[in-house]
């Protein structure tokens, strides 16, 4: 006898259902390294050390407010028991950002791609938590570190395409493991392309009014951390952070998974 076919509501509705399952069986379960499957030897982190140490441009020098490798000769990050250099690159010296500052874990190239696109486009929220608990050392090391986090949204018409949310999953793991709240306090205000499939000229259009503030909130803090999975131009954050600090908040850094080199 063949199975009735399952409609794309009810395949959206088991999705967020097993992922709501995940997340909340998430603290209590066994931990295997994300990429290689290894068993953790420390329970709270995401990868093992091996995998850790070979994650792409982990120790690279980078800009502190955009992120990016610096060139050879600047100054180190720190190993990871210091605080990263506060170091700027020239392009961002007179550039108008609306972030003060960018947390990175490390470059969007293998094998972290592999890990970020597994849990971008195939929903694995397990890769969440793991991303989470590996950005949760880099942001107490900041020389400030945010009281509050801010996923950036998806709109709700890819919300219920997907049927998961990858920023609000590492921001949540991120906020678990650091102790710090989580806030949905930015919506979308209508559904945009996707900024990589638009040239440079056209993305800070395509995100126009793109976000708004959650109605009905607290008001928020004067430093807020924005959770996102992968940074690119930095388009899609500089717009969500805008509406942050127009809405209070002075000092605004951007935490991210990934950053393209």
């Amino acid at each position: 006898m063949t199975a009735p076919p399952v409609s794309r509501a009810g395949a959206t509705l088991a999705g967020r259902l097993g992922n709501a399952l995940a997340a909340c069986l998430d603290p209590w379960l066994p931990r295997a390294c994300a990429l290689c499957e290894g068993v953790l030897r420390q329970p709270d982190a995401g990868l093992c050390r091996h995998c850790r140490l070979a994650l792409p441009g982990r120790l690279r020098p980078r800009c502190a407010r955009c992120g990016l490798g610096l060139p050879p000769g600047a100054t180190p990050v720190p190993p990871d028991h210091a605080i990263p250099a506060p170091s700027a690159c020239p392009a961002c010296q007179d550039r108008s950002l609306a972030y003060d500052a960018v947390c990175v874990l490390a470059d969007y190239a293998p094998p972290l791609d592999r890990l970020v696109g597994a849990l971008k486009f195939r929903g694995d929220m397990a890769l969440a938590g793991a991303l989470g608990r590996e950005l949760a050392p880099r942001l107490r090391r900041l020389t400030i570190p945010p009281p509050l986090l801010v996923p950036v949204p998806l709109s709700d018409e890819r919300l219920r395409e997907r049927g998961y949310d990858q920023a609000q999953g590492i921001a949540r793991a991120l906020g678990r493991a650091a102790a710090l709240p989580v806030r949905a306090a930015l919506r979308r205000t209508r559904a945009t392309l996707a900024q990589s499939s638009l040239p440079l000229a056209r993305r800070q259009a395509n995100l126009r009014d793109a976000f708004a503030l959650t109605p009905g909130g607290p008001a928020l803090p004067p430093h807020v951390g924005l959770v996102d999975d992968v940074m690119t131009t930095g388009a899609t954050l500089d717009a969500a952070a805008r509406v942050l600090r127009e809405a209070g908040a002075a000092r605004i850094t951007v935490v991210v998974a990934a950053r393209t080199p």
